[in-house]
């Protein structure tokens, strides 16, 4: 009977025990959950300067506070820098451009040229708009509408885009006191974590080296890849004649981490501006340029160093970033691939045989 009674008191001690960690655990989600973002991009900030932080201790004589706030300070660098010379160039060419839009929008509004102008398919488009009943001063208004509109909505975007930024400061000012402190404490924490998981140590090891190789090989290829189709298409904008070359080539670049239309969400535009100017070589050139270089990169530069740092299959990125992009935001590009290549792992660990020492 003392057994019996033992045994109970051993089952409610464990259903109390996990259901004060479930309590627990859905009030630490709820505390983490405004600052997910920037504790997440700390993360990624210490995993991949980990080495570095590893080797900078040794060299400052085992200070670790030290070489966190050198790197710490780096990346404030690095990053603000840039993104700082950037924003102001953009932000001239923004004003620039709206600027010139409102001067030239009362001036007869959009010019729309003749369909049979068009190369190549001028003449079918030609028929198919005077089988639709469409006309061009009806196409005209609708395009004069619309931008019109556009207009009248950066007033109020402007605001807007200026919490947005204030925003981000805060959340990157954040993030670095988060990565400092994941430097500075990384080991630590890596120590406990890997405490808490009853694996064999070869098998712990090996899980988190792969999804180490795997995070950094995702950053570097999409940030590589990024970086450059940016810069293509800034460049097409420049020699085309388009205007805000900078400020289009940094859109360019945020939008080619998006797996399915990237790019061709600007250089697109730009192709139908210039149609819309008669300039139909540039616009064919442009075209081929954003399609053929530009577009490709995607498919050939980015699988290559993502391949060559990491064993990552091209569809497993895809379904991460639209699945993580969907689920966390911005973050998800990177989290997204990164959770999927942990279940991968965690399922071929399932499917191997156990350990003895796990077994036991």
């Amino acid at each position: 009977m003392k057994g019996l009674r033992g045994a109970d008191r051993h089952f409610y001690g464990r259903v109390f025990a996990l259901v004060a960690a479930g309590i627990v655990g859905f009030l630490t989600l709820r505390i983490l959950g405004p600052v997910v973002q920037p504790l997440c991009w700390a993360l990624v900030f210490a995993v991949l300067l980990a080495p570095a932080q590893q080797r900078l201790t040794v060299r400052l004589g085992n200070r670790r506070t030290l070489a966190a706030a050198v790197l710490t300070a780096t990346v404030l660098v690095v990053v603000a820098g840039p993104v700082t010379g950037l924003s102001g160039v953009m932000a001239s060419e923004m004003g620039d451009l709206v600027a010139s839009a409102r001067k030239q929008s009362p001036q007869g509004g959009l010019k729309i040229p003749e369909l049979a102008q068009v190369p190549v398919a001028g003449q079918p488009l030609d028929e198919l708009r005077k089988d639709l009943g469409v006309s061009r001063s009806s196409v005209r208004g609708w395009l004069n509408g619309f931008f019109d509109t556009g207009l009248e909505a950066v007033g109020p975007l402007t605001g807007r885009l200026f919490m947005g930024v204030l925003g981000t400061m805060t959340a990157f000012a954040f993030m670095l006191v988060l990565l400092f402190l994941t430097l500075r404490d990384g080991s630590r924490l890596l120590q406990r974590t890997d405490e808490l998981i009853p694996w064999p140590k070869p098998v712990k090891d090996k899980l988190i080296t792969d999804l180490c190789d795997v995070l950094r090989a995702i950053v570097f290829g999409t940030t590589v890849t990024a970086i450059l189709q940016g810069i293509l298409v800034g460049v097409a904008f420049a020699v085309v004649g388009l205007p805000a070359p900078v400020l289009f080539g940094s859109l360019a670049a945020v939008l080619a981490m998006l797996p399915v239309g990237g790019t061709a969400f600007v250089w697109g535009p730009g192709v139908v501006a210039l149609a819309m100017q008669d300039r139909w070589g540039a616009a064919s050139a442009l075209a081929l340029w954003g399609a053929l270089l530009v577009g490709t990169m995607d498919n050939l530069l980015q699988p290559y160093l993502v391949a060559h740092r990491a064993r990552i299959g091209t569809l497993t990125i895809f379904l991460g970033v639209i699945g993580g992009l969907a689920a966390f935001g911005v973050i998800g590009l990177i989290l997204g691939p990164l959770i999927l290549v942990l279940a991968t792992e965690l399922l071929q660990l399932l499917r191997e045989p156990a350990p003895a020492s796990l077994a036991e």
